[in-house]
């Protein structure tokens, strides 16, 4: 290499020039590849598109986590639940079976609210189970007699059906519905675990409401 002061030609490793005594700077090479094997690249997001990143890692988590939390109810669960309604002659569980605009609207209705609504309902739940045990026949109790069921067939309802609904509903304040179908069930009258009468071609019109199959009015079999 050559003294970075004088010009003469001094070795390679030389930190100073033998003849002028200069202390000798390396030259970098600005043509030398560097090596960027080990550098990370820092890429700058605007603010704004940061704010729709996380609006979609928000929106994401709400389908993951809170999807799930919200039920679907079938039609089969809502039968059941009418059932165990019967026959623990729960008026709490009756109410479940319903739309809740329809539960407010017949509360509405009671001088006393719900509490008066729901004793009314256990009332008649208890007259009902008292029917169905003289059914049974004597030597049983009222914890002995039981409903079972089986669904027998689901169809749509005929836009006529669904119009005549919603009639109602308007009435009663309470916005249509368009998904209601006729469900037609069989029931078998146990005391404990012997069957002693059946009923057959029971309809129960149901409707969905949100995410949950609900009787339009749970008295479908009140004149067993």
């Amino acid at each position: 290499m050559y003294c970075t002061k004088c010009g003469k030609q001094i070795s390679d490793d030389s930190q100073f020039c033998c003849y002028c005594g200069a202390r000798q700077i390396p030259i970098v090479n600005n043509n030398a590849p560097i090596n960027t094997a080990n550098k990370k690249t820092k890429i700058k997001i605007p603010l704004k598109n940061k704010k729709i990143i996380i609006g979609i890692i928000v929106v994401v988590l709400a389908c993951v986590i809170i999807r799930p939390m919200v039920k679907e109810r079938s039609i089969e669960n809502t039968i059941d639940l009418f059932m165990e309604a019967i026959n623990d002659m729960d008026a709490e569980k009756m109410i479940d079976t319903m739309s809740e605009d329809h539960v407010n609207y017949l509360i509405n209705k009671t001088s006393g609210g719900r509490a008066e609504y729901i004793k009314e309902g256990n009332q008649y739940l208890l007259e009902l189970k008292k029917g169905l045990l003289s059914e049974a026949g004597g030597g049983y109790s009222l914890d002995d007699i039981s409903l079972d069921y089986e669904i027998v067939s689901v169809r749509d309802c005929t836009e006529e059906e669904i119009d005549k609904l919603n009639e109602t509903l308007q009435e009663e304040n309470i916005d249509p519905v368009n998904n209601v179908k006729q469900v037609t069930i069989s029931l078998t009258l146990k005391a404990g675990t012997s069957e002693v009468k059946s009923y057959n071609n029971i309809d129960m019109q149901m409707m969905k409401v949100k995410n949950k199959w609900c009787l339009t009015y749970a008295d479908e079999i009140g004149d067993l």
